[in-house]
């Protein structure tokens, strides 16, 4: 949990001023009373007088007090018992119910490729599936746009849209596992995520994928897959149901045609003819032509010959002194090479600058494109400005790519505190000459280092990136720390949660890769940056806890607790087995949870010399709590159970502590869970209003929803209203997993009560039907979760599934 501390509440500022009023009544009533007395001898001078000043003189002395004080006892009662605020509609979140479609750009023109597009095509009418690998920077992404674009030109597609996805991940190192990469694909058309990388909810992903491709797009392009784990949950439900529409198009690497060899459509480095083609293209030249041959004075039949020879011919006659043919040895076949080396020798002489390139590529260098970027940065690095060539290897050992403008611009500010920063559209003077020349990729609202750039310049092994990095590295963390923390703090504030909740979804898959093992082998580097990092966790365990996330909170614990380990900070990685034991609750598993509680209380016996030694204590008791509350019901005098009471009561009874609202919640799920209903209700009615004191909308929506499953016995027209007014509480913050639980409480009691039904629906309709709408709506806000059980058991009591 993120337990920021908190300044006083608005309500106890308001009662301070109040208590300054006391002694400004005070004086009044003392200047009223003395003018009444006045006024009373001069009345006692006339008859009137003295038949009335008397009266008048005990209403100003003791009625108007009384009556004065009679008003204010109510008005302290009601600032004491202050009614529900009437809440407002809750706001529309920042995600649309699905994309809109993106618009397809035609491919630009592809050369000697016609083979492998027409195979690419084949086999998506055959089997509703390709994929399309091979060798790093072959083409294979050119090939499969190609494909689809001869779908949309030969009106196979129908008027129905394409999706095309980049699958890179911005992590610098490694691929996405399956279910971030899952997870990547499904929030693109606002389906919930799979909360784990089981069998099970991987499958019912790919499922609910293959059902909103089938409604509305004609094919679903897949971009730049390195390994098969990111597809392989995919494939099945393709290949399970023939070859019709929504057709599936895997373009990446050749490890990926392992997946579905019947399907693989291979792609080697493209032709030397080819290559030569895009060089013409690129650099608009056009070779010369070979000198026309005299045939007037030959036979009839040899000059026929000659010319239908010719006519065969569809390769371009070159002389044979032209420079390019050591270029095109060197590329490889790899296209983005020939184009490189197109872009960059763009001067008076370039035959002349494509010879000099040539002559600087490694001739053993693996990768050709590599080797070509090398060559040209030894060329051209010399030519940026000093900060602009920090940057580039600044970009080059960072553990992550894909930056905002304002990532980036932090990296400036680190380097060079008094450079301009830049702001919003203007970019940065170091990072727009980078941009300018080509260093960096746009792609969306980011902005990529190419990979092999990357590697063209990490691999010099130079030590001034070993300084780079040490300024860079940690310049990147505490950004990113900076802005979680202020974004996590903002989710259960009504006014921005939502836009808070849409931030921390989009920004979650560059803030997880940070926490690799792998990124910090400088250990300069791992202690500058490992504090920032626990800011980062911190603010990630409540989104992932909040979204259910359970195998994003346990992977980033882990590599906490392992990071910590390496800088020698016992107490983080107790912090870190303590969001371990809470990621193994989610996830159900009981022992596992128990044995990282175990790591949390040895730390919690020992002497502590950090801050962290209360928040310990607090994780140990809550967690405890909540395994307590996985037994279901106990007897009451259970050791266990009391001394967990004790422990959250410790903490609920201190109401400056940041954790005493959720301790309260607990208290009175702990009750509930036991039956002592009121008991229950009563810590939840100071949860509930703790929650509204403090503007913790998130507690207070949790508290109203446990206090609706406490009426359910009782009353459960009070129950469905207090579920009602929770899920707009969590609809305002954006918290769907709230609004899933209170929607399946009242599509449930909607079944059980026509009544019930009726006020849920204002189109009249059977209860079976309403329910069976609000039981879906809580279906797809939690179809990632891997227990759907009891909302799809209830769904098919309603008729729906």
């Amino acid at each position: 949990m993120n337990w920021p501390g908190r300044d006083a509440s608005p309500s106890e500022r308001n009662f301070l001023k109040r208590l300054a009023l006391v002694p400004v009544a005070v004086l009044t009533w003392f200047l009223l009373t003395l003018s009444a007395e006045l006024l009373g001898n001069q009345a006692n001078a006339t008859d009137i007088g003295q038949r009335i000043g008397r009266y008048l003189l005990v209403a100003g002395l003791v009625v108007v007090p009384l009556t004065a004080a009679g008003w204010a006892a109510v008005k302290l009662w009601q600032w004491r018992h202050p009614a529900p605020p009437e809440l407002p509609p809750p706001p529309e979140m920042a995600w649309p119910a699905e994309p809109a479609p993106p618009d397809w750009r035609p491919p630009g023109p592809i050369y000697e490729r016609d083979d492998a597009v027409a195979a690419v095509v084949r086999r998506l009418l055959d089997t509703g599936i390709a994929v399309v690998c091979g060798p790093r920077d072959v083409g294979t992404s050119a090939v499969a746009e190609a494909a689809v674009q001869r779908l949309i030109d030969d009106r196979l597609a129908g008027n129905r849209p394409v999706v095309r996805l980049d699958l890179r991940s911005r992590s610098s190192r490694n691929p996405d596992d399956a279910r971030a990469t899952a997870g990547r694909i499904l929030s693109t058309f606002r389906l919930d995520e799979p909360a784990d990388g089981t069998p099970k909810v991987l499958a019912d992903a790919a499922e609910r994928l293959h059902d909103v491709l089938t409604r509305q797009y004609s094919v679903l392009l897949l971009d730049n897959a390195a390994v098969p784990h990111e597809i392989e949950w995919l494939v099945p439900r393709w290949t399970d149901r023939g070859s019709g529409q929504p057709w599936l198009v895997i373009a990446g690497e050749a490890a990926i045609g392992s997946v579905l060899p019947g399907s693989r459509v291979p792609v080697g480095p493209l032709s030397t003819e080819g290559m030569r083609r895009i060089w013409y293209a690129d650099t608009d030249t056009v070779p010369k032509p070979p000198p026309p041959l005299r045939r007037r004075n030959l036979p009839r039949w040899l000059r026929e010959l000659l010319a239908t020879r010719r006519d065969r011919t569809t390769s371009l006659p070159q002389p044979a002194s032209d420079p390019i043919d050591e270029l095109l040895a060197v590329c490889g076949g790899r296209p983005r090479a020939i184009k490189a080396v197109a872009r960059e020798t763009s001067g008076t002489d370039r035959d002349a600058e494509v010879r000099k390139l040539v002559e600087s590529v490694d001739s053993d260098e693996n990768n050709p494109l590599v080797g070509i970027w090398r060559a040209i940065l030894r060329r051209t690095e010399d030519s940026l400005s000093p900060d602009a060539a920090w940057l580039l290897h600044a970009l080059a050992v960072l553990p992550v790519t894909a930056l905002t403008v304002e990532a980036i611009a932090a990296l400036v500010t680190a380097h060079t505190p008094d450079a301009d920063p830049g702001s919003g559209a203007t970019p940065p003077a170091a990072f727009d000459e980078l941009r300018v020349r080509g260093f960096v990729q746009e792609v969306g609202d980011r902005y990529r280092l190419p990979l092999e750039i990357r590697w063209a310049l990490t691999g010099q092994a130079d030590p001034k990136d070993v300084e780079t990095a040490r300024i860079a590295v940690p310049a990147l963390i505490r950004h990113h720390a900076d802005r979680v923390v202020r974004r996590a703090n903002q989710l259960d504030v009504r006014s921005v949660g939502p836009r808070a909740a849409a931030w921390l979804h989009e920004e979650e898959p560059t803030l997880r890769p940070l926490f690799l093992p792998d990124n910090y082998r400088d250990g300069v580097v791992l202690l500058a940056v490992i504090d920032d990092l626990a800011r980062i966790a911190s603010a990630l365990e409540y989104w992932y806890v909040r979204e259910q996330q359970a195998d994003g909170l346990l992977r980033v614990s882990q590599a906490l607790r392992e990071l910590a380990g390496s800088a020698q900070r016992p107490e983080l990685c107790a912090l870190a087995a303590a969001r371990e034991a809470t990621a193994h609750r989610m996830l159900g598993e009981r022992s596992k949870a128990e044995e990282r509680l175990t790591v949390v209380a040895g730390e919690v016996r020992l002497p502590t010399a950090h801050d962290l030694g209360s928040e310990l204590v607090t994780r140990l008791q809550v967690e405890k709590a909540l395994l307590a509350l996985g037994n279901g019901p106990s007897k009451r005098d259970d050791p266990e159970r009391t001394k967990v009471r004790r422990s959250l009561e410790e903490i609920a009874f201190r109401k400056r502590h940041p954790g005493a609202g959720i301790a309260m919640v607990n208290l009175g799920a702990l009750h509930l869970a036991d039956g002592s209903r009121g008991k229950a209700e009563e810590y939840l009615d100071r949860a509930e209003a703790m929650a509204r004191d403090r503007h913790d909308v998130g507690c207070q929506a949790q508290a109203v929803e446990l206090r609706g499953i406490a009426q359910t016995a009782t009353d459960l027209s009070a129950a469905v209203s207090l579920w009602q007014e929770a899920l707009q509480l969590f609809e305002s913050i954006g918290e769907e997993q709230g609004q899933a639980r209170c929607l399946q409480h009242l599509g449930t009691a909607a079944l059980a009560d026509e009544t019930v039904a009726a006020r849920l629906s204002d189109d009249p309709a059977d209860a079976a039907t309403i329910a069976r709408s609000l039981l879906e709506r809580s279906l797809r806000l939690r179809a990632g979760q891997p227990d759907t059980t009891l909302v799809k058991h209830y769904l098919k009591k309603a008729g729906g599934e």
